[in-house]
């Protein structure tokens, strides 16, 4: 085909089959697309080429020349095929924003894990579970389960009504378990009322199992009342201890 540059008029002999390519003229440097003058074969290019071509086809004027009801055509299959890339680009985008988003709980899931694995460590003897404050102890005692794979949150406090851990399923979804946390010097502990009133709990918060955690002992009389509940657990000091070090062995 023979072919001039749109800014200086500089004529080219070029083959068929560069149709629909960029060309440099060789006098003036100005780019342009290179026509398809065949309108069967423009038609059958423009309905499978690689979708940028078309679409720099399309705006630098490639249609130019042909009649009405080919360029119409030709127009038709352009629109088709940007509605479809459009459609291709969202959803591209939509599968990269949820793989971004996995990754993103996947490595704070990371940093939540190592946070947690550093916390039992440096707290890994009884003694130094007594600097902590009542909170902190409860903060302690939910980030086990945490590491477990659960979803525990402390939530003590004024009018907590004998809860101070909420443990969920590990979906988060459904509320599995409650704990009551004393952090007692190693003189006080824990007597039967206290579990009495966790019992209580337990059955307000319709949960399937509740623990009690301190870092003192119980009474003999607390244990028995413990023991009429297959779904209710103890931990003493020194079992909460031995609880944090199996977690850190797990998790490391």
């Amino acid at each position: 085909m023979q072919v001039a540059c749109e800014k200086c008029s500089v004529s080219y002999k070029i083959p068929d089959i560069h149709g629909g390519r960029m060309a440099k003229c060789k006098k003036c440097r100005h780019r342009f697309v290179l026509p398809i003058r065949d309108e069967k074969q423009l038609l059958d290019w423009a309905s499978s080429c690689e979708w940028h071509r078309l679409f720099r086809f399309m705006t630098k004027g490639g249609a130019k020349g042909h009649t009405e009801l080919i360029v119409d055509q030709l127009i038709r299959i352009y629109e088709t095929r940007r509605w479809a890339e459009e459609d291709r680009v969202r959803l591209k985008n939509s599968e990269e924003k949820k793989v971004r988003k996995m990754e993103e709980k996947k490595n704070q899931q990371a940093r939540e894990k190592r946070r947690i694995r550093n916390k039992m460590q440096r707290l890994s003897q009884l003694e130094s579970l007594y600097s902590l404050t009542p909170t902190e102890f409860e903060i302690y005692v939910a980030d086990i389960f945490r590491a477990k794979g659960y979803e525990a949150f402390a939530v003590g406090g004024g009018g907590d009504n004998g809860v101070d851990v909420e443990i969920l399923t590990p979906d988060g979804k459904k509320k599995w378990a409650i704990a009551q946390c004393k952090r007692y010097a190693q003189d006080n502990t824990v007597g039967s009322g206290a579990v009495r009133n966790l019992v209580g709990s337990c059955g307000l918060a319709g949960v399937q199992k509740g623990f009690f955690f301190t870092t003192s002992s119980y009474t003999r009389q607390a244990v028995e009342t413990a023991s009429k509940f297959d779904w209710l657990t103890l931990y003493n000091g020194v079992e909460l201890v031995k609880m944090a070090q199996k977690t850190v062995a797990a998790t490391s």
